[in-house]
């Protein structure tokens, strides 16, 4: 299972290799410590979105560019590609089996406090 911090990290490298830039260089630019860059492109750390946007800024491209999206996230994380089978997933589960998904937010933000 692919973890979105993996999959972001990926697309970092990607398109810091598209701009032939190599990871000390942008490191530098976008002023994170160069084991704190490769850590980053592993997926072993999660990032910080003020940190995903200066890379951004580095890269030259938007953020939308480096998350993967949503379906595809989910069908790696969780094995569904479809948000009608995540959520059928997600009923089967204990943690979930009190809630319905239906309520509306505040019903069920009293229900759980």
């Amino acid at each position: 299972m692919a973890n979105l911090s993996v999959l972001v990290g990926e697309r970092i490298r990607l398109q810091r290799k598209r701009l032939k830039i190599n990871q000390e260089k942008l490191a530098l630019i976008a002023d994170i410590d160069r084991s704190y860059m490769g850590r980053i492109e592993r997926g072993e750390v999660n990032i910080t979105l003020d940190k995903l946007y200066g890379l951004c800024a580095v890269l030259q491209c938007e953020a939308a560019e480096l998350l993967p999206l949503r379906a595809n996230w989910m069908k790696n994380r969780y094995g569904y590609s479809s948000k009608t089978n995540c959520l059928n997933a997600i009923n089967t589960t204990s943690y979930y089996s009190g809630l319905n998904l239906n309520q509306d937010k505040a019903a069920s933000r009293r229900q759980y406090r």
